[in-house]
């Protein structure tokens, strides 16, 4: 019993019960509840794919790891720059709860290295992959159960790369971060490329019709036509230029990677406003807007 909680095996300790964690608040959630539309990448980015790829490919397990994990390393001199990248981390999140449990985080680090008290030093381990976890989320105000889900995810995540850092080397830790994110854009490219997805709705107002387009394309010329009394339809384009053609203030909060090919047809002759108001409605219904403030 003992070895459980010997520094080596406790990361293993820890990917377990985040994992188990995972997995019941997974099964407890409603599947309609969290239903999104598939075949569309949504994100909400202003950098091409391609730059997005080799941020989260290259650079950003190279962050994370050094932010994270980096103090966990064998070699003890890199910890003072793991903290560093820490403390820029959660400047980047500008969340002052982030903050308050990394400046925790830290101190129970630093005692547990001056005073070499494993218990401390793994209890550094488990608020290093909370945080981690934390560091994941969307938002840190009004958490929902689902936000407790992916909380618990990257929390196994971190637990996993812990024991690679720690056991072996950052190095290879930032291997293995570097190859599941590879995975993860590789779904991506062939859901924004390949999968090519069709929607068609209808009221007794308006009908939508939205082809997804590949992204990478020879051939990218963006048109849009918009006549009050008929419709818009839209060539290549994204949603928000859509919403802005018809003079709308409000704009998708997600943004898709893909453009499509839109049509939209006024079937009652609606005037711009109910129109408009009508496409939002619509559209929101269909999971492309989320948000619209």
């Amino acid at each position: 019993m003992k070895d459980l909680f010997s520094l080596k095996i406790y990361p293993l300790v820890l990917t377990g019960v985040f994992l188990i964690a995972f997995i019941v608040i997974a099964t407890m959630i409603n599947a309609e509840a969290v239903q999104v539309t598939k075949g569309l990448v949504f994100f909400e980015r202003n950098i091409t794919f391609t730059l997005f790829a080799i941020l989260t490919v290259i650079i950003t397990p190279i962050f994370e790891e050094l932010a994270f994990r980096g103090h966990f390393s064998r070699n003890g001199k890199k910890y003072i720059i793991s903290i560093l990248f820490l403390l820029i981390s959660v400047c980047i999140k500008q969340s002052i709860l982030l903050g308050i449990l990394c400046i925790i985080h830290i101190i129970i680090f630093y005692h547990s290295r001056r005073s070499k008290n494993d218990k401390l030093y793994m209890v550094s381990m488990t608020s290093s992959v909370l945080l981690f976890g934390l560091f994941h989320l969307s938002q840190l105000t009004d958490i929902s159960f689902i936000d407790v889900k992916n909380l618990m995810f990257f929390s196994f995540l971190g637990s996993v790369f812990l024991f690679v850092c720690y056991n072996f080397s950052l190095k290879k830790a930032i291997i293995l971060h570097s190859s599941y994110n590879l995975i993860l854009i590789l779904i991506m490219l062939y859901q924004i490329q390949f999968n090519k997805f069709v929607i068609e709705s209808s009221t007794n107002k308006i009908s939508i019709s939205i082809i997804q387009k590949p992204y990478y394309s020879a051939e990218k010329s963006v048109s849009i036509a918009y006549d009050s009394n008929d419709g818009i339809s839209c060539k290549d384009c994204t949603i928000n230029m859509m919403l802005s053609e018809l003079g709308s203030k409000k704009a998708a909060n997600i943004t898709p990677y893909s453009t499509f090919d839109i049509s939209i047809k006024n079937k009652l002759g609606l005037s711009e406003t109910d129109f408009k108001n009508s496409v939002e409605d619509e559209l929101n219904k269909l999971m492309l807007i989320s948000d619209l403030n």
